[in-house]
Order: structure tokens, then sequence, then C-alpha cells
């Protein structure tokens, strides 16, 4: 009887860890803070931050006119391996919105290196979508030129890095006046509609659109995406493009390949400048992989992931 009472407590204990290790891993709380960083040449902001789990620290940078939201489906993922931290950019979501003229792609990237100084990270893969990849692109630039290896990873998606025609909405906000005059009249539910390319039967639904909309009413927001738009070219953007082959970390290019705002051609252009390059196209989305192809996102996303770790 003893020996069959230590085989069955055994057995019993082999069982308990199997499920242990094949149960889901328990769902990662969310620390919200906002945290104050100093700009150079500008009054210090408040940005809002999302912070998931712990690890290699994944930094993720939404597209023009939407924050930190864009990332509730990837970031809990992620962070069952890593620290996940999704930022709002200056003037967007729940961050500040001073209308003190900083809102050139340089200043969104000064203020993001400031945040990762702010936070002390390192060896940090930086994701971004169109506006946030642009700025990802920028700050891994300006990382390699000062010999900073603070930027290990890069995915981009979706994501301006190449002379283009404007797309619609840029060019009516490069429009002097039209746009302070025109914003205001649209409903911020038009406005974040128009944001996330819901056209060609991506809905989203609406409880999201509010949620994407809600941070347009803020005092400063309109004049902030008014601005962002207008900056979002580079100052030597030709220079910027001149150092893409210099960049040595792996990178990840997702594109949605029927995108009307950033051409695929773009994409795969990036993929082949960039010397540790992959590509992968989406056919399920238009322009932002994280709503319009969740499930895909987060698959390749953590392959990459596991692969380059």
């Amino acid at each position: 009887m003893p020996i069959g009472g230590a085989l069955i407590r055994a057995v019993t204990a082999c069982g308990l860890a199997l499920s242990a290790l094949c149960a889901p891993a328990a769902a990662q709380e969310v620390k919200s803070y906002r945290t104050t960083i100093a700009l150079p040449n500008r009054s210090s902001v408040a940005l809002h931050v999302e912070d998931w789990g712990v690890g290699r620290p994944i930094v993720l940078l939404h597209g023009l006119g939407a924050s930190s939201y864009m990332w509730r489906h990837l970031a809990p993922v992620l962070a069952k391996q890593y620290r996940v931290i999704a930022v709002d950019l200056k003037g967007f979501g729940r961050s500040d919105k001073p209308a003190d003229g900083g809102y050139r792609i340089e200043d969104h990237a000064a203020s993001i290196i400031a945040l990762l100084r702010r936070l002390k990270l390192d060896d940090v893969t930086l994701v971004g979508h169109s506006l946030g990849g642009a700025i990802a692109l920028l700050l891994a630039v300006e990382a390699e030129r000062a010999g900073d290896r603070r930027i290990s990873r890069l995915i981009l998606m979706n994501s301006p890095a190449f002379e283009q025609p404007p797309s619609w909405a840029i060019s009516v906000l490069r429009l002097p006046l039209v746009p302070y005059v025109l914003l205001p009249a649209l409903t911020p539910e038009f406005g974040a509609r128009a944001i996330l390319n819901t056209g060609n039967g991506n809905s989203i639904p609406q409880p999201d659109i509010d949620a994407y909309a809600r941070p347009l009413r803020d005092p400063g927001a309109l004049h902030a995406l008014i601005e962002t738009g207008r900056g979002i070219v580079p100052v030597d953007f030709q220079g910027l493009i001149a150092r893409y082959s210099r960049l040595t970390q792996p990178t990840l290019v997702i594109w949605c390949r029927d995108d009307p705002t950033v051409p695929l051609a773009i994409g795969q252009r990036l993929s082949r400048t960039l010397p540790r390059a992959e590509l992968r196209i989406f056919n399920s989305c238009r322009h932002v992989p994280p709503e319009q192809s969740i499930d895909e996102t987060e698959r390749v996303v953590r392959a990459f992931l596991r692969r380059s770790d």
C-alpha cells in the first residue's frame, strides 16, 4: 500500500505539472500611467503609457490620429513573454496636447527617445504602424548614427519610408487654413473612420470607433493632428533614406496588399533596402493590420520574435 500510495501521489503530481504547463498563460494586468519627459527646446510634456508584463521591452507606436488603443489585441498576447509598452504619442490619445509647434516627425522621435531613457529601457524592439513606423525608422537611424545600440529589433507596419504622392488626408491637412475650418465641422467618429481606413468591408465595431474618436474631442487634438500631418516628412528625408542600408537590426515589415495610404511598393522597397528585413503581405486588411488582420498580425509578429530571440 505505501508503494501504491507513493505511485498515486507521483502520478498526480505529474498530472498537475503537465496541466500547469499546458494551461493558457494568465491574462496580464496592464498598468496605465502618465510620465513627464523633458524635451529639447520645448516645455515638458506628459505621455500616457500602457505597460504590460515583464522581460525584453517591446515599445508600440501608433499611427496618425490613433492612440495606444490600437494595440489592445496584440499587446496582451506579447505580454505573456515580454514587457510591452504602448505609448500615446504627444498630441494623441491621453497624452498632453500642447500648442507648442512641436509636432514634426523629428519632435515625436525626440519624445520617444526621451521616454526610453526615462523608463531606462534597453534592448528595445520598436513596433510602429504608419506614422509610428516612420518614427521608429527615424529613431533607428539616429541611434545608428550615434552608436547607440538601444534598439535591437524593428517591426514596421504600412510605414511611410520613401517619397510618395501624399494621401488625400495628408493633402487636405497641408492646405492653408482649410483643415482648421473643415475638421471641426466633421464628427470625431467620421475622423476615426477615415484614420482607420474602414472601406472595402474592413468594418470595425462602433464601440471601437467611439474609443478612437473620444480623444479627438480633447482641446488641442485637432491642432496636433493637423500639425503632425503637415510635418510627417523628415526635414532631411534623402539623408535618412541613404542610411537605411546601415541598419543591422532584424526587421519585420508587414504590409496590407491593397493599402491606399502607403502603397505596397514602399514596403517592398523597404524590405529590399534594410539588410536584415523580411516582408509579410496581408490580403485581409487595407492600412491597419492590428485592427483589420488581428490573428494574422499576432501570428506573424510572435513567429518573428521567436526567431530573432
